[in-house]
């Protein structure tokens, strides 16, 4: 009895400690607010622990036309927990007259010290003037190995255009020639393809893409952006490793059988000898 009292305990520390591993999970969660006009430029941005693990040495960096800016970095954040990083612009760093792209990268490691890089985009305008009329459209891809996004743009003006065109991805997802030059005739419409793979993503992963068109005209500048995502293929697992609540109430129930089965039989024992 005392051999198996022991076999029992040891069988359920083993399954409460496998189960949260199977459960543990690396991500965090970007959203941006700007506030601009000719003067000054306010962007805030929530960061969210949305993993299952802590995040560590988060160093956030926006890139603001030519110029990039930094913040104070993190030392850590707890899984579900958030921080607000607040970039300010003014003065001679202000941007020209016109719409422009806001970019964020914020590097992180997890406990392990695996580097990791969120990205996040968005638009604001300095001066109001006329509409970016350029189009633009990304479709969600699969990254098994080597795979291309497609990205859609159209020009339906009247003139002819520079288009500087930028695919926006996370580090660790290489983007073969981010960064192309084209020019678009009036009403031309084109796909582009931009090949990607995954270096360092684990499987499982949903990572955001941003496709970015900039150019100017009549001195104003001009850019639209589309959001895209990154999926990152799971891995196989065997049946037993996709029970991960199973395990754990199996554990559990284990654990209190064992310990009532123990208390149970010393209570025979003790009885026994009292006789």
């Amino acid at each position: 009895m005392r051999q198996l009292f022991k076999i029992l305990l040891l069988f359920a520390f083993l399954l409460l400690w496998a189960a949260p591993a199977l459960a543990q999970g690396t991500g965090l969660s970007l959203t941006m607010t700007t506030q601009a006009d000719a003067n000054r430029l306010t962007v805030t941005v929530l960061a969210k622990n949305s993993g299952s693990k802590a995040l560590f040495n988060l160093a956030p960096a926006l890139e603001i036309s030519k110029h990039s800016l930094k913040s104070v970095p993190l030392t850590s954040l707890e899984p579900g927990g958030h921080h607000i990083f607040v970039f300010a612009v003014s003065g001679g760093y202000m941007p020209a007259p016109g719409r422009h792209t806001a970019i964020l990268r914020i590097k992180y490691e997890d406990g392990s010290k695996n580097s990791y890089c969120a990205v996040h985009g968005g638009l604001f305008d300095t001066k109001a003037g006329p509409e970016t009329d350029v189009k633009i459209s990304a479709k969600n891809l699969v990254v098994d190995g080597r795979a291309s996004l497609i990205l859609m743009i159209e020009n339906p003006g009247q003139r002819a255009r520079d288009l500087d065109i930028e695919l926006v991805a996370p580090c660790g997802l290489i983007v073969e020639k981010p960064r192309r030059i084209a020019l678009f005739m009036p009403g031309q419409k084109a796909e582009l393809e931009f090949a990607l793979s995954n270096k360092t993503w684990p499987a499982g992963s949903n990572l955001p893409l941003f496709a970015v068109v900039r150019y100017n005209e009549d001195y104003i500048a001009h850019a639209a952006m589309a959001p895209a995502r990154a999926s990152i293929p799971a891995l196989y697992k065997p049946w037993f490793m996709r029970l991960t609540s199973l395990w754990l109430a199996l554990a559990l129930a284990i654990l209190a059988f064992a310990v009532i089965h123990g208390v149970l039989t010393r209570q025979k024992r003790r009885a026994e000898k009292s006789r």
